[in-house]
């Protein structure tokens, strides 16, 4: 029997640990609530299956989009730092191992930053997929749940709303979000359009869709078969506009707006407004309709529209653009029997009067400068120019950019010639970063920022990989020579392996083929603004009936429906 002492004791004691496990139990109860506050305030994105993500993996592997692969890459490393580091995360990545990626994907417990930023990109990626549509419209909705009318989170809801091209936020925040007004300005005459093409991308089912059809909006599902159908996708560029691009961007944006006051009054021509999520792909939703869409290649049924390499020049063209385009393949005879007909006088003037205008009025793509080399060019030189590491035109190249100019270095190597070399401006990798501090302290190699046209004027000769410079060196008259293929492949020296590069004097150059081309590739390919609607409307009509346009085209690119459900 316990005494009073014992009894006391025995009491305090149980007691003691009941209070400590009822502190327990809050502590945890507080913890599971600050959880649960975080998740409501922070929703996980929505899941995505083992088979599916891992048909996204192998859809950027078959496409070779490796730069969005490993970004994605990145983003994972970042956002889940504690589950796995980033080499665990690339082998996973090139093992395919679906079921990794997703359960770090599926984590709720990181940076709200990263798992946004991740947000972000797995919407741009399941765009381009239209078997993952239903993941796609999940993720854009819950992207667009965030654009809460809170100050503080301004900078993020409007960054969300860019990257879920919401027009309704623009249209509500112009008034106190000077940005939102920007947005607004740029779309301009297409507003309507660009509403429409919002609530398109809101949709699962194709039949869901609004079309504007004989002046006036239906659904999808009330269009015939036999109806001529166009799903126009609206770029990315009427979002955001920063940098020297901008001037290049309010070009492409100019070109757009006509095409949205032109096509819609167009009879038996049924527009479908989409908005393009992704810079370089798109996939229809309608079995029966063509595509329009910027910056795009290679796809049945589908028009391909890209700023050319001369400013204020356009490409409309149903393979692709540079040297995915109908004109890479393109050889001398036939540009020889386009322009039979045109006099060498003809020829003469009109290459002429492209070098006054690009040469001379140092007009090109890019903003151009006119600092001086960091060392003067005191002997005969040849000029090289990089290329961006993740332009995809690199898959056209026998021969890197980094790789034809270390090829160059060494052909000169000794000879008294100097190697000038420039950096693409919108180069910002760490591996052109390494390439760059390799060559800068080599005797015979100059990199220089100055203006393109001031460094190819004095060149002997200019190599390239594939890239616009190609095309300018050709209108001021110099030798090219390029290691991958180009849209204007058929007027310069092309080399497949270091050893083939030549030196200046060998390189093969047509001086008056040259000027043909030139000609050809002005007037019969490219097309001005005058010409952008006339030029449009010629190619869609022939898409029209063109038997590969009326095919079911339910699929990105390579990948078909069945493969990825």
């Amino acid at each position: 029997m316990l005494n009073r002492a014992s009894t006391k004791y025995l009491l305090r004691t149980v007691l003691s640990r009941a209070k400590v496990k009822l502190v327990r139990q809050l502590v945890k109860m507080g913890v599971k609530k600050k959880k649960e506050i975080i998740a409501q305030k922070n929703p996980a994105p929505p899941k995505i299956s083992d088979s599916k993500l891992k048909s996204l993996v192998k859809y950027y592997y078959n496409e070779g989009d490796d730069n969005n692969l490993r970004l994605m890459l990145d983003l994972l490393s970042k956002a889940y730092p504690n589950q796995c580091g980033e080499a665990y995360l690339k082998s996973a990545l090139e093992r395919g191992d679906a079921q990794g990626i997703e359960k770090w994907y599926q984590e709720n417990e990181v940076e709200i930053s990263s798992r946004l930023s991740l947000h972000r990109m797995v919407v741009r990626a399941l765009s381009q997929v239209p078997s993952l549509r239903r993941e796609f419209v999940a993720l854009r909705t819950d992207l667009l749940s965030r654009n809460m009318n809170v100050p503080e989170n301004k900078n993020e809801n409007f960054y969300n709303a860019v990257v879920a091209r919401d027009v309704t936020y623009m249209i509500r925040h112009e008034h106190e979000d000077e940005r939102a007004k920007d947005v607004l300005s740029r779309i301009g005459s297409m507003l309507e359009f660009a509403k429409y093409a919002s609530l398109n991308e809101s949709v699962v089912k194709p039949s869901d869709m609004y079309c504007f059809k004989s002046g006036q909006w239906v659904m999808a599902s009330s269009l015939l078969s036999s109806e001529k159908k166009a799903e126009i996708f609206i770029p990315g560029t009427f979002m955001v506009q920063t940098d020297d691009w901008s001037r290049n961007r309010d070009t492409i944006n100019r070109h757009y707006r006509k095409l949205f006051e032109y096509l819609p009054q167009k009879e038996g021509v049924v527009i479908i407004p989409r908005w393009h999520f992704h810079l370089k792909h798109c996939a229809t939703m309608l079995p029966d309709s063509i595509g329009i869409g910027y910056h795009t290649k290679y796809r049945d049924g589908f028009l391909n529209i890209k700023y050319g390499p001369l400013p204020d020049f356009f490409s409309i063209d149903d393979k692709g653009y540079a040297g995915f385009s109908s004109i890479a393949n393109i050889d001398k005879t036939t540009v020889l029997e386009a322009v039979q007909d045109i006099s060498k006088e003809d020829v003469d003037i009109f290459c002429s009067d492209l070098y006054h205008a690009m040469v001379v009025a140092n007009k090109s793509k890019y903003v151009q400068n006119n600092k001086s080399c960091p060392m003067p060019i005191d002997s005969e030189y040849v000029f090289c120019a990089s290329q961006v590491v993740n332009d995809e035109v690199v898959t056209l190249t026998d021969i890197s950019s980094f790789d034809l100019i270390r090829g160059v270095i060494s052909l000169y190597e000794d000879s008294g010639i100097k190697v000038v070399v420039k950096r693409h401006p919108m180069c910002n990798s760490t591996k052109g970063n390494k390439f760059f501090e390799e060559i800068k302290n080599i005797n015979h190699v100059v990199i220089s920022e100055d203006s393109i046209h001031k460094l190819i004027s004095g060149a002997k000769c200019v190599y390239v990989a594939n890239s616009g410079v190609g095309i300018e060196s050709l209108i001021h008259g110099k030798p090219v020579v390029t290691s991958g293929k180009a849209d204007y492949s058929a007027a310069v020296h092309q080399v497949k392996e270091v050893e083939e590069i030549p030196h200046y004097d060998d390189v093969i150059h047509d001086e008056e083929f040259v000027k043909k081309f030139l000609y050809y590739y002005c007037n019969f390919y490219l097309c001005d603004e005058d010409q952008f609607i006339a030029k449009l409307d010629d190619q869609m009509q022939a898409l029209f009936l063109s038997s590969s346009a009326m095919t079911n085209k339910y699929y990105a690119l390579n990948i078909k429906s069945s493969e990825i459900l």
